[in-house]
């Protein structure tokens, strides 16, 4: 048995003790201390060893299904975790919140789904939330100063709500829904009157909610699969539109004016949703699809007159289709708020039009060239900042028939259709050399 000791006011203090009585105390207790106040640990967040422990105001004390103790740090916006309690193998380690969190009741899951029930402590009532997708390696945490339930990932500090709209958190607990609720006797007299066709029957149930289990495990792990490819997926799409090639596998960073703030705030958008269940089903529902259609491409092809199964496919197939999403229902809840799940429907940007900055510039390239960029080359050229492209184009020009920067067929290219991408990418990279060389930023 152990237990946390509040308010230690010297370095070396315990803070959590061990009771020596057994498990069946009486009479004055004896404790001995396994960690006192100004022990070291280690940072999980920064991999960092030897850090004074976050614990000048040690609050509730919970065992983790892995053997581990949780101590909250409740003014420090900490959790620390003991391993081998009590042992000589003991060790410490903990993770550090946002400043300003005040901490309270934290858990680790023992199941994927279940109910929390939070003690409400402002509103005195106690609510309880039917969750499903949780993470049996997070913390799941009241934080009293922001009236939330959080799901807290230990080695990166990254901090989620859960539920909002509490007041003043405090106490949690979690209660799985597979707890053996469901689950049938194998042997009851007084539903089988003793008969082995009962036995039979029981034995039938037993593996019935056992596969069902299987199959929800399975299913969970498919689409978790669905919702890390997804956002791999948008996280290379927004790697992409960061960085341009210059050449000689260099990347530089996009110009601001070319991959706008609206559009990062988009893409970022777009990422966090393609982790959300909702994205997930309609992705997994649409790789089954993707993948049961070229299967029967396949199979047609191996088969007699591919040529007339594909054609008579193409008929039979439906002019408008799609898979429709399942709906996601979350139970009401009393004084509690849980964020909506938006389909892709609901969050697919438009597709990006054109945006014609000037009609003077040849092709679309210049066009679409604001005013603010015209403005940064034309610097970088030492050209009179007056925004126009037919400017920057004829300084280019001329830039490229210097002997420093000589380039013929380049000179020709922008005569006849005007300025590209690469053209500035490259009076750029010569220039950073020059300047590397002479000091001198400019031409």
């Amino acid at each position: 048995v152990f237990m946390s000791e509040t308010n230690p006011a010297n370095p070396g203090d315990p803070v959590i003790v061990e009771l020596l009585n057994g498990q069946a105390p009486f009479g004055t207790l004896q404790t001995t201390g396994i960690l006192s106040s100004g022990d070291t640990g280690t940072n999980l967040v920064t991999g960092q060893t030897n850090q004074t422990l976050p614990i000048t105001d040690p609050d509730s004390l919970k065992l983790l299904p892995n053997g581990e103790l949780l101590l909250t740090g409740e003014a420090d916006g900490a959790y620390i975790f003991v391993k081998d309690p009590g042992t000589a193998r003991q060790t410490e380690s903990f993770v550090t919140l946002p400043a300003g969190d005040s901490l309270d009741d934290a858990i680790m899951p023992t199941s994927r789904s279940g109910t929390f029930y939070i003690s409400n402590q402002g509103a005195n009532d106690i609510v309880s939330v039917t969750v499903t997708g949780l993470n049996t390696h997070d913390l799941y945490a009241d934080i009293t100063s922001k009236n939330e339930l959080v799901q807290i990932d230990p080695n990166t500090g990254a901090v989620t709500p859960i539920v909002t709209g509490l007041n003043s958190p405090h106490g949690l607990a979690f209660v799985p829904s597979d707890s053996g609720a469901g689950t049938p006797s194998l042997w009851d007299p007084s539903q089988f009157g003793g008969t082995v066709s009962g036995l039979a029957t029981g034995v039938a149930g037993l593996d019935k909610a056992y596969n069902e289990k299987e199959l929800l495990s399975n299913a969970m792990q498919a689409l978790e699969t669905q919702m890390r490819a997804d956002r791999k997926a948008e996280a290379a799409e927004i790697y992409a539109k960061m960085f341009r090639g210059t050449g000689n596998d260099i990347k530089k960073p996009t110009p601001i004016g070319e991959y706008t703030w609206t559009m990062a705030l988009a893409d970022a958008e777009a990422y966090y949703q393609a982790g959300t269940i909702s994205s997930g089903l309609i992705g997994l529902s649409r790789t089954v699809s993707n993948k049961e259609t070229n299967a029967g491409l396949a199979k047609a092809e191996a088969g007699p007159n591919p040529s007339a199964v594909a054609a008579a496919r193409q008929t039979a197939a439906p002019i408008s289709g799609g898979t429709i999403p399942p709906a996601v229902t979350i139970p009401q809840s009393r004084k509690v708020f849980v964020a909506p799940i938006k389909l892709a429907q609901e969050r697919a940007p438009a597709p990006l039009k054109p945006i014609k900055s000037n009609t003077d510039g040849e092709g679309l390239f210049e066009q679409k060239q604001s005013k603010e960029m015209i403005l940064y080359y034309q610097t970088r050229l030492c050209l009179p900042r007056n925004g126009n492209v037919i400017s920057l184009r004829q300084g280019l020009i001329d830039f490229f028939s210097n002997a420093s920067a000589l380039d013929p067929e380049r000179v020709e290219h922008i005569k006849i259709n005007g300025l590209n991408e690469e053209d500035l990418s490259q009076m750029e990279t010569l220039l950073d050399n020059k300047a590397k060389l002479t000091g001198k930023k400019c031409k």
